[in-house]
């Protein structure tokens, strides 16, 4: 019986020192300046063309698509983007490199943020993967918010070989979000 008074003793002891602490220096706006960082990722463009894309005399070795990228007309994207990095894939099996630009655009067309590279040709009809991967510049990233369309061009570089394969484009952007702290608005 004693034992069982220190048990309820200990317990009742421990149930009033859990349940009293130092509560008064508790500062509850920390959660006002709270920030946290969001990764996102989108898929963009993916298309696939063949030789008769780039031997038709209305095309003449050079295509040109622009897509509307939605997310980008999105406020809560816009006023917290903080980072945006483009992964851009193309598998081609023709013997010719290509020159590719991809571009921002306005809603009125104008050249917000523009970026070029080479696809390289495959020596052997296999497919040849060129990967660019474009890591938009901080100080760049308002350009980005000013756009609304992305435009993608490709242009044939002939070295006197048939022209014969296909290339096929895919395409996606990862960006980051600041959320929370002054960053939101509030």
């Amino acid at each position: 019986m004693i034992k069982f008074r220190y048990f309820i003793v200990l317990v009742v002891l421990c149930l009033g020192l859990s349940l009293t602490s130092c509560i008064d220096d508790v500062d509850f706006e920390q959660g006002e300046s709270f920030i946290f960082y969001q990764n996102n990722t989108v898929s963009l463009i993916h298309f696939e063309v063949n030789d008769q894309d780039f031997t038709n005399p209305v095309n003449n070795g050079y295509i040109s698509d622009v897509t509307r990228l939605n997310f980008l007309d999105d406020g809560f994207i816009q006023e917290n983007l903080v980072a945006l990095e483009l992964y851009i894939e193309y598998n081609n099996t023709f013997s010719q490199d290509f020159n590719t630009t991809l571009t921002f655009l306005s809603e009125e067309d104008e050249v917000k943020y523009p970026f070029s590279f080479i696809v390289d040709g495959s020596p052997d009809g296999s497919i040849e993967q060129t990967i660019h991967i474009e890591q938009v510049p901080v100080n760049m990233l308002d350009s980005i918010r000013q756009s609304i369309k992305l435009q993608v061009e490709i242009e044939l570089i002939d070295n006197g070989l048939p022209v014969e394969g296909g290339l096929s484009l895919r395409s996606k952007a990862d960006f980051i979000l600041e959320i929370g702290g002054e960053s939101t608005g509030e």
